[in-house]
């Protein structure tokens, strides 16, 4: 994968961000970091990685306002349909859930009330999302009914999904222009600015990488990034609109935050096409055995 990330640091984006010293790089490498070793554990079927898989998840969520909430729709479309033993997941959760609570709890007793971004309210809100999530879990893993919860959680990804687009709606509903104005400048900063062609040809890629055997687990990249996708532009509905042809915009950083895991699918599915000879691996699907 060294030819992956050589290309990943062709963006001068991604480059300049190690010398424009922000948040979203260390939010894209922690959350890049979940994003892979649960992958790998899922398709070893082997734990061992998952406590530094969460602790990273955990350190994404202190990187910046949102993420948060950001990490928690991650762990919702990665975790939830998991096969992995239930209580190693349940641990790793707690290592997540614990350390966002707690700071949570500290920032709402500090929180000024005429913060643009950051109030006791939305602190509670937090704590009341992750609580609800965690307990989600807990309930999901009940013995009664197992078959129906089996299902459910099986669903979690595409729930995960339809909540996102469900939440536009209604901001769309409430904000159409200012919806509008955010989700078109959003647009317009992917091809303008330090991206250069890097997002056009990000999605060739994808087309072409869509075209290649069946990845293990593809939900957790495919709905994963969508939903994110999906909650910047919510995002905005709550501030001030996003600004266009503007390369320091909030929505045009946070696209940084996707690029590894899009880079990591985009490399374990074309990276097969250059070995010879037939590979095989658990349900068909490319594992981690093919790219070592």
């Amino acid at each position: 994968l060294a030819l992956v990330t050589a290309t990943l640091l062709t963006i001068f984006h991604y480059q300049h961000h190690f010398a424009f010293i922000h948040n979203n790089l260390g939010t894209s490498i922690y959350l890049f970091c979940f994003v892979a070793l649960f992958w790998i554990a899922e398709v070893e079927e082997d734990t061992t990685l998952l406590p530094v898989a969460f602790f990273c998840l955990t350190a994404c969520a202190f990187q910046r306002v949102e993420t948060p909430v950001a990490t928690l729709l991650f762990a919702v479309v990665v975790v939830f349909p998991t096969q992995l033993p239930k209580r190693a997941i349940t641990l790793g959760l707690i290592i997540y859930v614990v350390p966002v609570i707690a700071w949570y709890a500290l920032l709402a007793s500090h929180a000024p009330s005429t913060s643009l971004f950051l109030t006791t309210s939305r602190c509670l809100f937090l704590i009341a999302l992750h609580l609800g999530v965690f307990a989600g879990w807990l309930l999901l893993q009940s013995p009664s009914r197992r078959g129906f919860f089996q299902r459910l959680r099986k669903r979690a990804p595409e729930m995960a999904l339809v909540v996102v687009f469900l939440a536009l709606c209604g901001a769309f509903a409430l904000k159409p222009v200012h919806m509008k104005i955010s989700v078109l400048s959003w647009l317009r900063n992917l091809v303008s600015g330090y991206w250069g062609l890097s997002w056009p040809l990000i999605g060739g890629l994808l087309v072409g990488a869509s075209r290649q055997p069946r990845l293990a687990y593809p939900k957790l990249f495919g709905y994963g990034v969508a939903a994110q996708v999906g909650l910047i532009w919510l995002l905005a509905f709550g501030r001030t609109p996003y600004r266009a042809h503007h390369v320091g915009d909030s929505a045009n950083r946070m696209m940084l935050h996707l690029l590894p895991i899009l880079f990591f699918y985009i490399g374990l599915k074309l990276i097969p096409m250059n070995r010879a000879g037939p590979t095989t691996s658990r349900s068909d699907s490319i594992s981690t055995a093919q790219i070592r």
